[in-house]
């Protein structure tokens, strides 16, 4: 007689107990449980924007998840448009029962992506449940730079959630946009097309402009009033 190995007497097991309940009545006819709808993943705020030199920090949110012990997060944007100059463990995963692990950031501002994970760690066994939201929670945060105007997409896609034994959550990416306005340099604000616009005048100076014409023409009268009356001076002196 052949000899079952672990996985064959582990598998048997579970058939038997299986048609054991079946067995019973009703056991059979049960509904299976339903389906724990997916996490959802997110930006906020989203849209963004920031003028060219700026920075602006947006959060990657996490909602609808219960038992996370850990994630790996991938950022794609335009770096003709922005770059990312941090990306950061928001404390949620980190905040919990668990040793949780995370690695810094992988930042490449020429390809446009920025990665980074967490994990749990368990070096006494079994590890305990993980943290649980169902509004949106802040699990990472980006900041970002303004590079050049215009509008940047942003995605995670291959973005990934896991328990904290390592298991796969089911998750859902969302996507986002930064819009980079021009920026304000010396009074002047640049334009899109490279054109400027001159900086506006304040009250003060427009109140003054209209008084600057009478004062030329105050100043050119007495220049002449005084050449009449030395003019005549000199007539009357001869």
């Amino acid at each position: 007689m052949r000899c079952l190995s672990a996985q064959g007497l582990r598998w048997l097991f579970a058939f038997s107990v299986t048609a054991l309940l079946a067995s019973f009545p009703g056991g059979g006819g049960r509904p299976p449980a339903a389906q724990a709808a997916s996490a959802q993943l997110a930006f906020s705020p989203s849209p963004s924007s920031v003028a060219v030199g700026g920075n602006v920090a947006v959060n990657i949110t996490v909602a609808n998840v219960s038992n996370l012990g850990g994630y790996d997060v991938h950022v794609q944007f335009n770096p003709a448009i922005v770059n990312v100059t941090s990306l950061v463990d928001a404390g949620f995963v980190t905040g919990g029962g668990n040793i949780v692990v995370c690695n810094p950031a992988t930042i490449d501002n020429s390809a446009g992506t920025a990665t980074a994970a967490c994990a749990t760690i368990s070096p006494f066994g079994t590890p305990s449940p993980g943290v649980s939201t169902v509004g949106p929670t802040a699990l990472m945060q980006a900041t970002f730079t303004g590079v050049a105007t215009g509008t940047s997409s942003l995605t995670l896609t291959g973005t990934t959630l896991e328990n904290p034994n390592g298991n796969p959550i089911a998750a859902k990416p969302g996507t986002g946009s930064i819009t980079v306005t021009a920026a304000a340099v010396g009074g002047v604000t640049e334009l899109i097309d490279g054109r400027a616009l001159p900086p506006q005048a304040n009250a003060a100076g427009a109140s003054r402009t209209p008084y600057v014409p009478l004062l030329i023409a105050a100043g050119l009268l007495a220049a002449v009033a005084a050449a009449a009356g030395y003019s005549l001076r000199r007539r009357n002196s001869a």
